[in-house]
């Protein structure tokens, strides 16, 4: 484990980037300085049988090109760095790695918050400016696997420390959203989710809250231009204008969905998020997050005490024909009542869709052909 956890930091000994390749030399290099920690042995010939034995016989290498090597799966090179991060924290071998963590206003006396930034941020090397400065990790996808396997393994506390590090440094500026978002996953898959700090939770949840009820703002038709521009010079412009707008509609979209499925995950025995889907799912929002919200809803609150009554809602009253056709089949399958029976009789001859009417008739027609007990 000691080799692959080094191999696995290698990998990311330049620009802090997950590359899931390394050149043999590199490689057998590694595996020696790693051997030498262990043994006194002549590591060069064994590191080379050892590469050979990780390819052919674990299969946890595999060799990518004729000079390069690389884990099977990225998710073994993630773990692997999970896992050595974890190590690294538990036998406090990670205040020598901190002390290259650029400083910020405030920071020199909080080495919480030093360890969060080298964590979460990474540092990488700007060789213009001949200084070390804070990366980007938490905002790269496989860096962000890394992690939030990093939080399943630790200790509740110290997942809680650093996160509430991580948001402070974050309050403030523009990737705050991003940053929310970020550590709301990590938290999905901590261990011992009811010993995270509770204010921690609290937060995270109400920022998840305040995402959710951001809109895309309306559409704005791109401004006039002078009279003597080009025909091709006026197009190009009105198309960038849209695309503009565009971009920021489906980054808002996104957001609002990625934090449905985050509330839904660690608030689902919270009433007050409940009822807060069950506006949603009535509210004029557009398409894809009405059906982001409706999945998680029906997912994650099955035992509400007033689910049933939610559902024969949303299919009587939503003012979308596929969310009420939706509730009817739920509630088609979920109870075998003769309440729902007559419900279901009712909005196949009241419903204002006749493609709603449809399917309310069609569900009747089966429960009256269920088997009793079905």
């Amino acid at each position: 484990k000691i080799i692959l956890h080094d191999l696995a930091r290698q990998m990311t000994a330049q620009d802090d980037a997950l590359a899931n390749s390394i050149s043999i030399e590199k490689l057998e290099a590694v595996i020696a300085r790693s051997l030498k920690r262990m043994m006194p042995s002549n590591s060069p010939a064994v590191a080379r049988a050892l590469v050979n034995h990780l390819r052919e016989r674990c299969g946890i290498l595999c060799r990518i090109d004729a000079n390069h090597y690389g884990f099977v799966h990225r998710a073994f090179l993630e773990y692997f760095l999970a896992d050595n991060f974890r190590q690294q924290f538990e036998d406090g071998s990670i205040l020598d790695e901190i002390k290259e963590t650029p400083r910020t206003s405030g920071q020199d006396a909080d080495d919480g918050l030093r360890e969060a930034l080298w964590l979460f941020h990474g540092v990488v090397r700007n060789p213009e400016a001949e200084k070390i400065e804070l990366g980007r990790r938490w905002a790269d996808s496989s860096w962000g696997e890394t992690l939030c396997l990093f939080c399943s393994m630790v200790d509740p506390g110290l997942v809680s420390m650093l996160m509430n590090h991580f948001l402070n440094h974050h309050e403030a500026d523009s990737e705050k959203a991003e940053a929310f978002l970020f550590a709301a996953k990590c938290l999905k898959g901590a261990k011992a989710r009811n010993e995270i700090d509770r204010n921690l939770l609290l937060r995270i949840k109400n920022e998840l809250l305040v995402i959710l009820n951001c809109n895309p703002p309306e559409w704005q038709p791109c401004p006039p231009f002078p009279p003597d521009t080009p025909r091709w010079a006026s197009d190009f412009g009105a198309d960038s204008w849209n695309s503009i707008q565009a971009g920021s509609e489906e980054k808002i979209i996104a957001e609002t969905e990625h934090s449905i499925d985050l509330l839904g995950a660690l608030f689902s025995e919270d009433d007050k998020v409940a009822e807060h889907f069950n506006r949603l799912i009535n509210s004029r929002t557009s398409y894809t997050v009405k059906a982001a919200a409706f999945d998680v809803f029906i997912q994650r609150w099955p035992g509400h005490p007033k689910f049933r009554d939610w559902l024969q809602n949303f299919a009587e009253k939503n003012e979308a024909g596929w969310i009420r056709i939706a509730a009817l089949t739920e509630l088609a399958w979920r109870w075998n009542d003769p309440l729902i029976l007559e419900f279901l009789k009712r909005r196949a001859k009241v419903d204002a869709s006749p493609e709603v009417r449809q399917v309310a008739a069609h569900e009747a027609n089966n429960f009256l052909n269920k088997s009793p007990g079905q």
